[in-house]
Parts: C-alpha cells; sequence; structure tokens
C-alpha cells in the first residue's frame, strides 16, 4: 500500500488517457472472448466463418496494441519514480553527518540504494 501511495503521488502521467488506453485493452480482450465463444458456438455449422475471424485478428491487434502501450507507460513512468526516489536518498546522504555514516558498512548502503 505504501508503494501505491508514493507511486500515485509522484507520477506524471495523465490519468483520463490512461485509462481510455486501458479500457480499449480491456474491451478487446472480452471481444476477442465473445468471438471466440461465437465461433465455437457455430463450429458444426458451414464451415468457417470469416467474419469470426476477421474480428478475431483485429481485437487481438487492438489488444496487443494497447496492451503494450499500457505496460511500457507503466513501467517508463516507475522506472521514473524509482529513480528519483534512489537519486533523492543519495542526496541525502551526501548532506548527512559523516561520523554517522562512517559506522555504517558503506557497500550495504550504496548496493540498498541501488537497488540491485
Amino acid at each position: 500500500m505504501l508503494l501505491l501511495k508514493t507511486l500515485r503521488g509522484r507520477t506524471t502521467l495523465r490519468p483520463v488517457p490512461t485509462a481510455m488506453m486501458m479500457a480499449l485493452a480491456g474491451g478487446s480482450n472480452a471481444l476477442i472472448l465473445s468471438t471466440i465463444n461465437s465461433a465455437a458456438q457455430r463450429s458444426g455449422e458451414n464451415g468457417p466463418d470469416l467474419r469470426l475471424l476477421t474480428m478475431f485478428c483485429l481485437s487481438l491487434g487492438v489488444y496487443v496494441i494497447a496492451q503494450r502501450q499500457v505496460m511500457s507507460l507503466a513501467m517508463s513512468e516507475i522506472e521514473r519514480i524509482l529513480n528519483a526516489l534512489r537519486m533523492r536518498m543519495l542526496d541525502k546522504l551526501r548532506h548527512s553527518d559523516l561520523e554517522y555514516v562512517e559506522r555504517l558498512v558503506p557497500s550495504r548502503i550504496l548496493t540498498t540504494i541501488a537497488g540491485e
């Protein structure tokens, strides 16, 4: 929950376009499932239905593009926020009392901040 609060407070993404892209991905996912169900119901009738095949391919293409866009936006935004937090921690460490920092293990501090 703390991670979500931190991310929500520091994000620069506009919520409306992001939500629209998520809704597009969800809608195309529902369309894929309904197309598969319709094709399964009509499987015994008159051979393959090209309309359902076309609908499936188009909705699959929309889903892949929308999902890729949403994941790319989310990943880049999270990386940007985490990098800013790391830089803030390093800046605070740089301005902190040197006596306290010397008592700690320096490699452990840098490893923790770097996230490795």
